[in-house]
């Protein structure tokens, strides 16, 4: 493969990754940037990032002692692969 084939091949991801973001964003749909947390576990409370750690006992535990309040319902836990990804999470309105 030539270079200038790898680079139309990356433009074009950006250029479609720049799309998908565009449209979650006019919906509405929390975007979280997950890329230092790669290959962690992590938990999310109102769509943020609040805690994370090696595993999901220890992330939840460190989101409990921050939102006491929380039922356990409300604490979203995470495994983030160490490689890119994308995560959506569609919620019924």
């Amino acid at each position: 493969m030539n270079l200038q084939l790898t680079v139309f091949d990356e433009m074009l991801k950006i250029k479609t990754m720049a799309k998908e973001i565009s449209k979650v964003q006019k919906k509405n749909i929390p975007l979280i940037n997950f890329s230092k947390f790669k290959g962690k576990e992590v938990a999310i409370v109102k769509g943020e990032i609040v805690a994370a750690g090696k595993t999901s006992k220890e992330a939840f535990k460190k989101a409990k002692k921050l939102f006491p309040e929380k039922p356990a319902k409300d604490i979203i836990l995470l495994s983030i692969p160490k490689e890119e990804v994308f995560i959506y999470f569609i919620k019924n309105l």
